[in-house]
């Protein structure tokens, strides 16, 4: 249901109508009178009846200890071409939670508690005071009363006609005093001046309201494989289904066949070189793509202590959006994505340097590790992707020595990215990420989300609340409740990453790990960068076994501080090889 949506993720199931009649409802108490769920559905539809309101599709999902319900209802009144009414439900029959009803024009309930609605049109705890109907009754007259007035708001804005002038005051306004970040202010701006969606046309404060939210919608990218399926034939007990919808090609892939000379001999030997043909297929949490390239490399034959070298690649790479259920819930037109899509023709030019001073590369206890990367990408002339810019990334890990063959590890890392045209975006591929194994532990692989997103979602969060248009204003958009639900991180331009790492032998082959691991990532490089750094952490430990080609690592993560609204894990396990 495109306006009422309900996702359950975590602990509940989808349930019918006729299910919910056969969960058992605990006993009353003196001052504790629960409500079977069965029985508030049916009470709400007959009081729904009673003001010529009809349930068009409804939904349901259930704790698995049957005592906590959540629901969505979309309904049959007042259509007009904005969207549908609706209504957001959810109850708990031990204690943990009131009867609670949300409504507007769009609704979304999850069962991590995200309830999203223009307005919270019940609130009443199990009271032995309680008269059901009575106070479904009052939430409906609300919700009829918000109902007017919201369409009423709309209507005014559709015949408020607007000249060149106000609507570039107002997109002025609405950056400058921070309601929307600066940098969709150009897509804000082309939508509604050259607007290519047949709603954004009419020169109204509607379509400027549409171009804001649009742009909005469009700047948290989430991947989901699984997309709500229902019946072709509605009825008020339609059981709608989570269907599994993966990528049309899902099998990941790398093909190279190459060619090496250890020794560039007559020339020199001191240089290795070779030739490489790669086809890859990669999908990741928050982009897919496909490329075909060549790439030639260069580097010095003798790697310690010092190491250099450079690759030259060249060929097709195409990166595509998914049709996911979080577009789907968000409400982006297919036409308007933050990841970049499209097909690029492309040349990468990477030179890299290291310094190995370790005692032991495989097994080291002592010494310092230093690198330096750099990557030119630029898309060339028939591509439909622009993209002009220079990536940075640079890490050093130093070994300390302790008693009894114990060691300490110390590493950071960094990286940005400068974009050399103000019109080119980072493709997937090239953004850095943060969580899992290698980087922070007690996080989900490459799910730390970006800073600056971040603060933007939580403050869009704050001013949800209470918000008389639920979702249709341009501070209050779908992207922050799917955020709740738990969504991929899209990668940022810039990050650091901090580890301590203390080894202890306890056999032969075996050492105990303890770990603290701290960093975070910005889509857009903020200007005063250590005034304004954040960093996310978590501590752990775990076992190493010293193998002949590097530490084999298996550790249990702890993450500090978790972020609800992300549903962020408190505890997470990795594994990983030849780390530092």
């Amino acid at each position: 249901m495109q306006n009422a949506t309900l996702m359950s993720h975590v602990d509940t199931d989808l349930i019918t109508r006729e299910q919910l009649a056969l969960v058992q409802t605990p006993d009353a108490t003196r001052s504790f009178k629960p409500v079977p769920h069965v029985e508030l559905i049916e009470t709400l539809e007959r009081v729904l009846k009673l003001n010529q309101i009809t349930i068009r599709k409804e939904q349901f999902a259930l704790r698995r200890d049957g005592l906590t319900l959540f629901g969505v209802m979309q309904l049959q009144y007042q259509d007009t071409p904005d969207g549908m009414a609706a209504l957001g439900l959810r109850t708990s029959n031990n204690r943990s939670m009131s009867i609670q009803i949300c409504a507007g024009l769009s609704v979304f309930v999850c069962d991590n508690m995200v309830f999203r609605g223009g307005l919270i049109a019940l609130n009443r705890k199990h009271t032995s005071g309680l008269h059901l109907r009575t106070e479904l009754s009052h939430a409906i007259l609300r919700f009829q009363d918000h109902f007017g007035r919201l369409t009423g708001e709309i209507a005014n804005l559709k015949e408020s006609s607007m000249s060149d002038t106000d609507a570039k005051a107002i997109l002025h306004d609405v950056f400058v005093k921070g309601i929307l970040p600066i940098r969709l202010l150009p897509e804000a701006s082309s939508l509604y001046f050259e607007p290519f969606v047949y709603e954004f046309r009419p020169r109204t404060a509607w379509s400027l309201h549409n171009a804001f939210t649009a742009v909005a919608k469009a700047d948290f990218p989430f991947l989901r494989y699984t997309q709500t399926v229902c019946p072709a034939v509605i009825t008020p007990t339609t059981e709608c289904v989570s269907k599994f919808n993966p990528p049309s090609d899902p099998v990941e892939r790398v093909v190279d066949l190459g060619i090496s000379a250890p020794r560039l001999y007559p020339i020199t030997d001191k240089l290795r070189a070779g030739i490489d043909l790669i086809h890859l297929r990669e999908v990741r949490p928050s982009y897919e793509q496909t490329k075909y390239s060549a790439q030639f490399s260069v580097e010095l034959a003798k790697n310690r202590p010092l190491a250099a070298g450079l690759q030259y690649e060249v060929g097709f790479r195409s990166f595509a959006p998914f049709a996911t259920v979080a577009d789907y819930v968000a409400d982006v037109d297919p036409r308007i994505f933050r990841q970049p899509a499209g097909d690029m023709l492309f040349g990468s030019l990477r030179p890299s340097v290291a310094l190995d001073l370790r005692d032991d590369p495989a097994r080291p206890r002592a010494g310092l590790f230093a690198q330096v990367s750099a990557d030119y990408l630029r898309s060339f002339q028939a591509s439909s992707l622009l993209v002009r810019l220079v990536k940075l990334q640079a890490q050093v890990a130093g070994y300390i020595p302790l008693p009894l063959l114990s060691s300490l590890v110390l590493s950071a890392r960094g990286g940005r990215i400068y974009q050399l045209d103000p019109n080119s975006h980072t493709p997937g591929d090239r953004s850095f990420y943060l969580g899992g194994a290698t980087s922070l532990r007690g996080f989900h692989e490459d799910a730390v989300q970006p800073q600056d997103v971040v603060e933007e979602l939580h403050r869009t969060v704050r001013d949800c609340q209470g918000t008389l248009s639920g979702g249709f204003g341009p501070t209050c958009t779908p992207q922050a409740r799917v955020a709740q639900a738990g969504g991929p991180s899209s990668g940022g331009d810039e990050f650091v990453a901090f580890t301590a790492e203390l080894r202890i032998p306890i056999a032969r082959s075996f050492e105990v790990a303890l770990f603290y691991d701290a960093g975070n990532l910005w889509l857009t490089p903020p200007y005063r960068f250590f005034s304004t750094l954040v960093l996310r952490d978590a501590v752990g430990f775990g076992l190493r076994w010293l193998t002949p080609i590097g530490r084999v690592a298996i550790d249990l993560g702890i993450n500090l501080s978790p972020d609800e609204l992300f549903a962020e894990p408190r505890v997470g396990p990795y594994f990983s090889l030849d780390p530092l």
